[in-house]
């Protein structure tokens, strides 16, 4: 089952002000342009011609990253482009499309070896203070679309949504559990989080999404459908 359609916000783009700096100018036309129509196509375009790198330097290290995990079939950079032609697909608002293509930006900054020499991602807990990519990835979001002369309140969106976007609240789908998620999240990211979470478990592997893994996402947007109301109602 496909998680309904939503209509696309999109934020004015740097161009349009006429305040932001060169780069913000250029990269924010380039990303909006790599979203908008065809993302992964566009994107590896971008990336196969030098320019993505270029322009985007902070997406650098993610070109051609492999992740070494039996969980992801693709590297790090074709994995977002799928996970950015999902949103598309799926009619996502601009926030969750940016933060699909952006979701684990911050994986080759944190990723260790363990003692196997298998890839990590998660904390290190050898390291004091040591953060996952999901936290790393968020600061690098918040950054670069700063940087592109985007809204404050816009690049707080992104990064909330890649920082919580490894949420384990649906391991057991439970009422309790997607209560937890909604009051720990917000009410209005919470819908976000899990359209985002389908954009990139169907983007891991060939084939796209698995039966299995749609049946517990529907199960839980389900769940958070039915205990979000009485919240609003409560509000």
């Amino acid at each position: 089952m496909s998680a309904p359609a939503k209509t696309l916000e999109r934020p004015n783009t740097p161009a349009a002000s006429g305040r932001a700096a060169p780069r913000a100018a250029a990269a924010g036309l380039l990303l909006h342009a790599l979203i908008d129509t065809d993302p992964a196509a566009r994107l590896r375009e971008a990336r196969d011609g030098g320019r993505l790198g270029a322009v985007l330097p902070e997406i650098e290290p993610c070109l051609g990253f492999a992740q070494g995990s039996r969980h992801h079939a693709h590297t790090v950079d074709e994995h977002l482009f799928r996970a950015a032609g999902q949103a598309a697909r799926l009619g996502a608002p601009w926030r969750v499309r940016v933060a699909a293509l952006l979701h684990d930006i911050g994986k080759p900054a944190a990723c260790w070896l363990d003692e196997t020499g298998r890839r990590r991602f998660s904390p290190n807990a050898g390291v004091p203070g040591a953060v996952g990519h999901d936290r790393t990835g968020a600061a690098i979001a918040s950054a670069l679309l700063l940087g592109l002369g985007q809204p404050a309140r816009f690049a707080r969106q992104v990064s909330h949504l890649v920082r919580e976007h490894m949420y384990c609240d649906d391991r057991e789908p439970t009422p309790a559990a997607a209560l937890a998620f909604v009051a720990r999240v917000g009410g209005g990211a919470a819908a976000d989080l899990m359209l985002l979470r389908r954009c990139d478990w169907g983007s891991k592997r060939e084939g796209g999404l698995r039966p299995e893994d749609d049946e517990r996402l529907t199960c839980f947007e389900r769940l958070v459908a039915e205990v979000e109301v009485p919240l609003v109602l409560a509000a």
